[in-house]
């Protein structure tokens, strides 16, 4: 997810956004696909299950935030570390997603 975020950040800086905003962009990669509506189908919000908080940032803003949040039961923050399968191919999806268009 680090690195798909990633991309579009980059996308934002350069130009070259999927979408006219950067957390449709996001969701565009994330579900490997040009189209808004297939995206929200397969990755979009769902009322159960759990969710997604992706923040992005100058680092020091974002350490506020963690250390504001950092008692809240209900969020886990995710360590860096080595990508599964899934994460890979979801990198994949997002690359080839930009390649098309």
């Amino acid at each position: 997810m680090e690195m798909v975020a990633a991309q579009t950040i980059r996308a934002k800086k350069s130009g070259s956004m999927l979408a006219d905003s950067p957390d449709i962009d996001l969701l565009l990669r994330l579900a490997g696909t040009s189209q808004i509506e297939e995206a929200f189908r397969e990755v979009g919000y769902k009322r159960a299950g759990p969710k997604v908080l992706v923040a992005a940032g100058p680092r020091r803003d974002v350490a506020r935030l963690l250390a504001a949040l950092k008692h809240d039961k209900r969020l886990r923050v995710m360590k860096k570390g080595r990508l599964t399968e899934k994460d890979l191919a979801m990198v994949e999806g997002a690359a080839l997603v930009a390649a098309r268009l």
